[in-house]
């Protein structure tokens, strides 16, 4: 094949990775703005069906019922169990005071009971105006479609950086011809130019390849970053009718106050996730939005250099996706909840 045949299967193949890459960033920009977008719905007052059908079968009808039931259940147990607990503990003397505070917190408790969906519905408006606050100019906030910049961007400029290489390689040496006779007709002349150009075309294997896997890798981080947020909800939707037996437990004293403890913490840390999912996702806009790891005045191997342009448009996908799922841990490391 001569070098202009090579020239044109490296400018498709250079294109083809291109076109994926600039597909697939542009379907993770639109599922950035849907996860942030998510991320600013209070589901207590939501006009989305799915969230709010959601949360009237959580809050409302026979599920919050069921759950009061058991819960004005576990609280007279609970303080059955607390006064029993203390009413034979030879070192507490049942006076008065302790049993005013053991009623005190019976009372308080019901309160608590009677008014957790007002409990859980505060924390679900402080959160949601927290993560509105973070990602109210989200709109303005993309990755950069670098393949945008010219014909087909980085990659044209990778294309352009092998041309000259061997362009000048070309130049600088003496160009050779070698025949591979394999017949009396069958001559197969092979110059340096033809060398270079095969290099060119490798380079475009390499351009195709790395825009196929990048651009997969963009659509799972897409798809996961909206998978984590939905989760989140669902998360949050579970421990709604589990607010009033927890709540109940406070009946019991310091022995048992600990379960309505954990869900307050597990329930602000639920809220929560929202705000580190909206920091990541917007941080991984901001700092990835002109960032270059590939300098091309470093790098003498330019299949290198290929591979790490094409790592740069997939790294702010890959960060974002790992602190939104990993938005758990960072709480429960920064915070203790």
């Amino acid at each position: 094949m001569t070098g202009n045949g090579y020239f044109d299967i490296s400018v498709g193949l250079i294109k083809v990775g291109a076109i994926l890459m600039s597909i697939m960033i542009s379907f993770w920009n639109e599922a950035a703005r849907i996860a942030m977008s998510y991320l600013t719905i209070n589901p207590a007052n939501t006009n989305v069906s799915g969230l709010s059908t959601a949360w009237s079968y959580v809050s409302e009808g026979t599920v919050w019922s069921v759950a009061n039931t058991i819960a004005v259940a576990a609280m007279i147990l609970f303080f059955c169990i607390g006064w029993l607990k203390q009413a034979i503990d030879i070192h507490m003397e049942m006076t008065i005071e302790n049993v005013f505070r053991i009623f005190a917190r019976v009372a308080l408790t019901l309160a608590i009971v009677t008014n957790c969906m007002a409990i859980a519905t505060s924390i679900l408006s402080i959160s949601t105006a927290a993560t509105t606050r973070l990602g109210a100019n989200y709109q303005d906030l993309v990755i950069e479609d670098k393949n945008a910049n010219k014909e087909f961007g980085v990659f044209q400029e990778i294309y352009e950086d092998a041309l000259k290489e061997y362009q000048e390689k070309i130049e600088n040496e003496d160009i050779t011809i070698t025949v591979e006779a394999q017949g009396p007709d069958d001559l197969s002349p092979e110059t340096e130019e033809d060398k270079a150009f095969q290099s060119i075309l490798l380079t475009g294997f390499i351009c195709c390849i790395g825009g196929a896997i990048g651009g997969l890798t963009i659509l799972v981080c897409g798809i996961e970053l909206i998978m984590t947020v939905m989760s989140r909800f669902f998360r949050i939707f579970i421990c709604i009718p589990l607010a009033p037996t927890a709540f109940a437990s406070f009946a019991g004293g310091e022995t048992f106050n600990q379960t309505g403890k954990t869900w307050i913490k597990n329930f602000i840390a639920y809220n929560a996730e929202a705000i580190v999912i909206a920091l990541a996702v917007t941080l991984a806009f901001r700092m990835f939005s002109s960032m270059s790891v590939a300098a091309s005045g470093n790098i003498d191997d330019l299949y290198i250099e290929t591979v790490l342009h094409i790592v740069e448009m997939v790294i702010p996908m890959v960060t974002a996706l790992g602190c939104a799922r990993g938005a758990d841990r960072i709480l429960q490391r920064a915070l203790g909840i």
